[in-house]
């Protein structure tokens, strides 16, 4: 599910909440997500919500993700816990990559915390472009023993090919 296209000001908003820190569009951009998942038929059936995360260095040199800020939003408007459920792996960014190589994301760019086992969970992501993040991190949570894996992004990134 997203929420809209990764152009103009949701763009621009989505950039300055990544690489500007304004965490403060995190709360209108997960509120807004929030309540677009809020209209979905499978919400009522999501026991918690996780965030795709970063790599811990990568983290620590920006000092934020912004998918963990607009997924503790989402989990507010839903009144689901935020669960830690993911570690990533590798430092492989997939910004800066082509439509090919972000599909060549490896399986093992994720692990799943035991704490998904039951749970049905709704992953959120501020971006997504071809959808290999958002699927590698399913696998692993499915792996894990989630019962299953709704995905949400603030914005997808069309592939310019098709326009």
């Amino acid at each position: 599910m997203i929420w809209g296209v990764y152009d103009g000001v949701l763009r621009q908003s989505v950039l300055a909440l990544k690489h500007g820190g304004h965490d403060e569009l995190a709360r209108v951009l997960g509120a807004r997500l929030g309540a677009r998942i809020g209209l979905e038929e499978w919400c009522n059936e999501a026991t918690a919500v996780a965030a795709v995360p970063s790599h811990g260095l990568r983290r620590l040199r920006r000092g934020w993700s912004a998918a963990d800020w607009v997924a503790r939003e989402v989990a507010v408007v839903l009144d689901r816990p935020l669960l830690p459920a993911l570690r990533r792996h590798g430092l492989r960014r997939q910004s800066g990559r082509s439509r090919v190589q972000r599909n060549q994301l490896p399986r093992g760019s994720f692990s799943a915390r035991p704490i998904v086992k039951g749970h049905r969970l709704v992953l959120v992501d501020d971006v997504s472009t071809t959808g290999t993040t958002l699927r590698r991190a399913s696998e692993s949570l499915l792996r894990a023993g989630a019962d299953a894996v709704f995905c949400a992004a603030v914005a997808h990134a069309p592939d310019p090919r098709r326009v």
